[in-house]
C-alpha cells in the first residue's frame, strides 16, 4: 500500500470534490465523526476497510458495490459505504503527472530543502550540503537524500537547479498534505482593526493575505498570518494583540518558520518583512477563498517566475 500516493490522491480529491480524507498506516479517516477504514489488498474484505490496487477494472468496481466493498484505485476512482457515508466517484482519468508525488523528494525534511532550494535560485545547487542543512534547518543527511532524489529525477544537473517551474508546482500541490507538519502554530489572537507594522522584518515575518497586501497593494486581508522571528510575548507587546476569547473571534495566526530565516535572508537582494512569495502563494491557494485564489493565480505567480 504505497500510503504517499494514496495523501496524494485524497488531496486531489480535496482541491476537486471539497473530500477531506487523511491516511494512516492502518487506515483512512475524515472529518466525518462515523468515517474511519482499515486498509486491504484482499477484494472480498470486511465491512469496515477499504479495497485499494493501482488499476481496479469496471467489473471489479461494480461487483464490489454490489456487496458493499469500499475501494480506491491510482486513477481516483472512489467508492464508500460506510455507516453514514456514502462516497462514489468513478470515470476518472490517470492523475496527472504533476500530482504524482516523488516520495524520496516530498518528506517534510525534502519539503524545506525544496523551498530553500526554490527561494534561492540558481546559485542554489552550489551551496554545500551543510549550508544548506542549515538554512532549511533539516539534518545533512536528510539533505544530501533529498539531493540524491533531485538529480536522479533531472531537477539537478551540473549544479544548476533545471525544470524550476514544474518543481515548483510540486512543491506547492504537496504542500497541502505537509503544512501541519512544516510549520508550527503559537497560538492564534484577535488583531486590532489599526494594524501596525513596525517590527516587521525583526520581530515577525507577514504571510498569506498580508503578505500578499504588500506584494500587490491588490487584497485586503480579512485572515492575518505572522511567522514570529522574536518572543512570541515581544510580538504580542509591539501588535497590541489580544488573546482570543473564543476561537470564531481569532483572525490571525502565529506561526514558527520552519527554515532559518536569518540565514536564508542572505541569499535574497532587499529588505524581507513578508515570507518568501512562494510560501504567500501556497498559502493563499490553499485557503480556497476565490479572492484569495485570483490573486495567487494573476498577481503572486508571475511573480515567482
Amino acid at each position: 500500500m504505497n500510503i504517499s500516493h494514496t495523501k496524494s490522491l485524497f488531496s486531489y480529491f480535496q482541491k476537486e470534490y471539497g473530500l477531506r480524507l487523511s491516511s494512516t498506516k492502518k487506515g483512512i479517516k475524515s472529518e466525518h465523526p462515523a468515517f474511519s477504514l482499515g486498509f486491504t489488498d484482499n477484494p472480498n474484505g470486511q465491512a469496515g476497510t477499504l479495497y485499494y490496487n493501482d488499476r481496479i477494472p469496471k467489473a471489479k468496481q461494480e461487483a464490489l458495490r454490489k456487496v458493499g466493498q469500499s475501494y480506491l484505485d491510482a486513477k481516483g476512482n472512489l467508492f464508500v459505504r460506510h455507516e453514514q457515508v456514502l462516497i462514489h466517484i468513478e470515470g476518472k482519468r490517470a492523475l496527472p503527472e504533476h500530482l504524482q508525488p516523488k516520495e524520496e523528494i516530498f518528506t517534510k525534511s525534502g519539503m524545506s530543502v525544496v523551498f530553500c532550494l526554490l527561494v534561492i535560485g540558481d546559485d542554489a545547487p552550489k551551496m554545500s550540503q551543510r549550508d544548506l542543512s542549515e538554512v532549511a534547518n533539516v539534518s545533512l543527511g536528510a539533505v544530501n537524500k533529498c539531493l540524491k532524489a533531485l538529480s536522479q529525477e533531472g531537477y539537478i544537473k551540473s549544479k544548476r537547479l533545471l525544470h524550476i517551474e514544474k518543481l515548483r508546482n510540486l512543491w506547492v500541490l504537496q504542500y497541502a498534505s505537509f503544512k501541519n507538519k512544516l510549520v508550527q502554530t503559537l497560538d492564534s489572537y484577535s488583531l486590532p482593526k489599526e494594524q501596525k507594522t513596525e517590527g516587521a522584518g525583526t520581530l515577525f515575518l507577514f504571510g498569506g493575505e498580508d503578505g500578499a497586501e504588500i506584494h500587490t497593494q491588490n487584497l485586503t486581508p480579512e485572515q492575518h498570518t505572522l511567522y514570529a522571528l522574536a518572543d512570541k510575548v515581544e510580538v504580542m507587546r509591539k501588535l497590541k494583540l489580544r488573546p482570543r476569547q473564543e476561537p470564531q473571534q481569532a483572525n490571525l495566526q502565529l506561526l514558527i518558520p520552519f527554515w532559518n530565516h536569518d540565514l536564508l535572508k542572505t541569499y535574497i537582494e532587499g529588505t524581507q518583512t513578508t515570507v518568501p512569495l512562494l510560501l504567500i502563494y501556497a498559502d493563499l491557494l490553499q485557503s480556497k477563498e476565490p479572492r484569495n485564489t485570483e490573486v495567487a493565480e494573476h498577481q503572486i505567480k508571475p511573480l515567482l517566475s
